[in-house]
């Protein structure tokens, strides 16, 4: 996870930043049959594993700044910071063994699938790395005829399916021995700290008609 994608799109006088989502799929199979005169054994094994992170900041913000005057109302001051991340991870694995043999035919298989999907974490930490999504106004002021408004707004989501299949059959005159297991791992976490916040009033201070933060 050392890449980082943005999306830029303008709509009239905003400019929305956003950061791509992930889909990912990861599949294996293997198969394996053997046969003797006397004796065959027959091992096969798959694993699939996906691991998916997104870490990202989002703050929307104006700091050290001015907004209208006395002499010089502004209409209203909106700033929205908003992160939408969604993970979707589908992991299968799958193996088959067939041994056959004149005496004796062994088969053995295993399949083992995992999936890792992190927003906010980094792999193997036990504290999250939190996604950040802030609205703020820091020593800043504001003297406006309408309204202020922060949102700061998060909506992170996560979709995993994992699936594990093996087949062993082993067949013999005397014996046949098939042995098959699987296993599955999905370990999903999220962390994401949300604030839409005044901090420092500059030198005019905070004047609006109404004060919204969420």
């Amino acid at each position: 996870p050392n890449g980082t994608t943005y999306v830029l799109e303008k709509s009239g006088n905003t400019l929305n930043v956003g950061q791509n989502t992930i889909n990912a799929i990861s599949a294996a199979a293997a198969f394996a049959a053997s046969s003797g005169g006397t004796a065959s054994i027959s091992v096969a094994g798959a694993g699939a594993v996906a691991q998916n992170v997104v870490l990202s900041k989002v703050n929307a913000f104006a700091d050290g700044s001015r907004f209208g005057s006395d002499a010089k109302k502004v209409d209203n001051v909106d700033i929205d910071a908003r992160s939408d991340s969604t993970i979707s991870s589908t992991v299968a694995a799958a193996a088959l063994a067939i041994g056959g043999g004149g005496t004796a035919g062994v088969g053995v298989s295993i399949g083992i699938g995992v999936a890792q999907n992190f927003i906010g974490w980094q792999p193997g930490q036990s504290n999250a790395t939190p996604a950040e999504v802030q609205a703020y106004l820091r020593d800043t002021s504001v003297v406006a005829d309408d309204a202020i408004t922060l949102d700061a707004l998060a909506d992170q989501s996560i979709n995993s399916m994992v699936l594990a299949g093996s087949a062993a059959v082993g067949a013999g005159g005397t014996a046949g021995v098939g042995i098959a297991g699987s296993g599955v791992l999905s370990e999903n976490k999220i962390g994401v700290n949300t604030r839409a916040f005044i901090d420092g009033t500059g030198t005019q201070g905070i004047v609006a008609d109404s004060v919204s933060l969420v």
